[in-house]
């Protein structure tokens, strides 16, 4: 298992519309931290242009989400939605 850390985010699950939590990252230090995202941004190396990305999934619908926050304009974008694999093959 590698280390990440915890993202204090919460959103609804663009999908089923529950709310998330247990987000994770591996764009910061990577130390077991409770980070907000701004934190996080803060932590990430400067190439990270595209801005940082953590992720989570669903415990209502099992949809995999990933979301972008891109620190220069402070705006979290859910901007991928996978389905987990029992949800694709049917198996709910």
């Amino acid at each position: 298992m590698g280390m990440f850390d915890d993202i204090q985010h919460t959103m609804p699950c663009p999908l089923c519309g529950s709310k998330l939590t247990g987000f994770q990252s591996k764009d910061g230090y990577c130390s077991l931290q409770r980070l907000t995202p701004l934190e996080l941004a803060a932590q990430a190396d400067p190439g990270l242009h595209y801005g940082v990305e953590f992720y989570t999934s669903c415990g209502n619908c099992r949809t995999w989400v990933e979301v972008k926050f891109h620190h220069d304009s402070g705006r979290a974008i859910a901007d991928q939605l996978l389905a987990a694999a029992d949800k694709e093959q049917g198996n709910e």
